[in-house]
């Protein structure tokens, strides 16, 4: 039997319609596989937490501290050459500029580097590279303190803390993403999880495009979820997570 031009014209267009709805909806499937990876990473990550805060006086992980220990404040001037930073680097695998990976306060608890891997990041902006290949860690770390002196007790975020200095662990930030982290309105973002495009733009501009800022968390508690910003709310001003 024939087909008249039309009808293969019509036949084609359905299969068009049908392919793209498809490639939708793997989109989404893969969007969604990632977030509950990152879900699942973060909670491992929280055990890890929770098994270092056990063994180290009740309290959480420097911020910084002197090469060769993770324990150690450091004594004078900050300085590269002779600190380690952890806010991006509390495990995960080697890499030329940060921390051993066997030297990080999580190596031995967490022995899977892959476990502080989001596989949707992106990095800061389009052209620099992922978070994961730059610090060997995807997740950031709610440090923000102690520097150079203190028990980190009247400093904002986790280090060197007890957990029970905190009213609110269901809602206090414990590991997050870089877009929506505690970053103020400094410079560009990328969003990692279910963002439209790749360009760099500041929060506002990327919801003025309609895009969503989704976040995986981690909480003082334990628990980890997706959170969903809605138009115009900023993460660090949020009233529904909390950063200190």
């Amino acid at each position: 039997m024939a087909f008249t031009l039309l009808e293969l014209m019509v036949v084609i267009a359905i299969i068009s319609i049908l392919g793209s709805l498809v490639l939708v909806c793997a989109g989404r499937v893969k969007q969604r596989a990632q977030e509950a990876l990152c879900l699942s990473n973060l909670r491992q990550i929280g055990v890890g937490l929770k098994l270092y805060h056990d063994e180290n006086r009740g309290r959480f992980p420097l911020r910084i501290s002197m090469k060769g220990s993770v324990g150690t404040l450091p004594a004078g001037p900050e300085s590269a050459a002779d600190w380690w930073d952890f806010t991006f680097a509390l495990g995960g695998q080697d890499v030329p500029s940060g921390p051993p990976a066997a030297q990080r306060p999580l190596a031995p608890y967490i022995k899977s580097a892959e476990t502080f891997h989001c596989p949707a990041d992106k990095g800061d902006t389009f052209s620099s590279q992922a978070y994961w290949s730059r610090y060997g860690c995807s997740y950031g770390y709610n440090a923000f303190g102690p520097r150079l002196s203190g028990d980190g007790v009247g400093t904002t975020g986790l280090a060197n803390k007890n957990e029970n200095w905190f009213s609110n662990p269901t809602s206090l930030v414990m590991m997050f993403e870089r877009p929506a982290g505690n970053v103020g309105m400094e410079r560009p973002i990328v969003l990692w999880h279910r963002a439209k495009g790749s360009t760099a733009l500041f929060l506002p501009q990327h919801y003025a495009e309609g895009h969503e800022l989704v976040a995986p968390y981690l909480f003082l508690d334990g628990h980890a979820e997706v959170v969903i910003f809605k138009n115009g709310e900023l993460p660090w001003e949020s009233k529904r997570i909390v950063w200190r």
